[in-house]
Protein backbone atom coordinates (compact mmCIF):
# COMPACT_ATOMS: atom_id res chain seq x y z
CA UNK A 1 0.00 0.00 0.00
CA UNK A 2 2.86 2.39 0.76
CA UNK A 3 4.36 1.80 -2.68
CA UNK A 4 1.01 2.56 -4.32
CA UNK A 5 0.68 5.86 -2.44
CA UNK A 6 4.30 6.73 -3.18
CA UNK A 7 4.04 6.18 -6.94
CA UNK A 8 0.67 7.93 -7.04
CA UNK A 9 2.31 10.94 -5.40
CA UNK A 10 4.85 11.18 -8.22
CA UNK A 11 2.15 10.85 -10.88
CA UNK A 12 -0.26 13.37 -9.33
CA UNK A 13 2.49 15.92 -8.75
CA UNK A 14 3.62 15.54 -12.38
CA UNK A 15 0.06 16.08 -13.65
CA UNK A 16 -0.53 19.17 -11.49
CA UNK A 17 2.74 21.03 -12.13
CA UNK A 18 2.69 22.87 -15.45
CA UNK A 19 6.43 22.53 -16.25
CA UNK A 20 6.74 18.86 -15.25
CA UNK A 21 7.10 16.01 -17.71
CA UNK A 22 3.92 13.98 -18.25
CA UNK A 23 3.74 10.58 -16.57
CA UNK A 24 3.56 7.74 -19.11
CA UNK A 25 3.12 4.68 -16.88
CA UNK A 26 3.13 3.64 -13.23
CA UNK A 27 4.06 0.17 -12.01
CA UNK A 28 3.77 -1.23 -8.50
CA UNK A 29 5.71 -4.36 -9.43
CA UNK A 30 9.12 -4.42 -7.71
CA UNK A 31 11.96 -4.01 -10.19
CA UNK A 32 15.38 -4.58 -8.67
CA UNK A 33 15.95 -2.32 -5.66
CA UNK A 34 12.90 -0.18 -6.53
CA UNK A 35 9.54 -1.07 -5.01
CA UNK A 36 7.71 0.54 -7.93
CA UNK A 37 8.37 3.01 -10.72
CA UNK A 38 6.77 5.99 -12.46
CA UNK A 39 7.91 6.54 -16.05
CA UNK A 40 7.92 10.09 -17.41
CA UNK A 41 7.70 11.20 -21.04
CA UNK A 42 11.12 12.85 -20.92
CA UNK A 43 12.81 14.95 -23.54
CA UNK A 44 16.16 15.16 -25.31
CA UNK A 45 16.88 18.68 -24.08
CA UNK A 46 20.31 19.05 -22.51
CA UNK A 47 19.44 22.20 -20.58
CA UNK A 48 16.37 22.96 -18.49
CA UNK A 49 14.85 26.18 -17.25
CA UNK A 50 14.65 27.07 -13.58
CA UNK A 51 10.92 26.28 -13.61
CA UNK A 52 11.54 22.87 -15.19
CA UNK A 53 14.18 22.10 -12.56
CA UNK A 54 11.83 23.13 -9.77
CA UNK A 55 9.06 20.99 -11.28
CA UNK A 56 11.41 18.00 -11.40
CA UNK A 57 12.21 18.43 -7.69
CA UNK A 58 8.52 18.71 -6.80
CA UNK A 59 7.72 15.50 -8.68
CA UNK A 60 10.63 13.66 -7.04
CA UNK A 61 9.49 14.70 -3.57
CA UNK A 62 5.81 14.06 -4.38
CA UNK A 63 6.19 10.35 -3.65
CA UNK A 64 7.49 10.91 -0.13
CA UNK A 65 4.87 13.57 0.58
CA UNK A 66 2.08 11.21 -0.50
CA UNK A 67 3.25 8.58 1.96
Amino acid sequence: RITAWHEAGHAVAAMLIADAEDPVAVSLTPRGPAGGVTWMAGSDDVYMTRDEGFARLVVMLGGRVAE
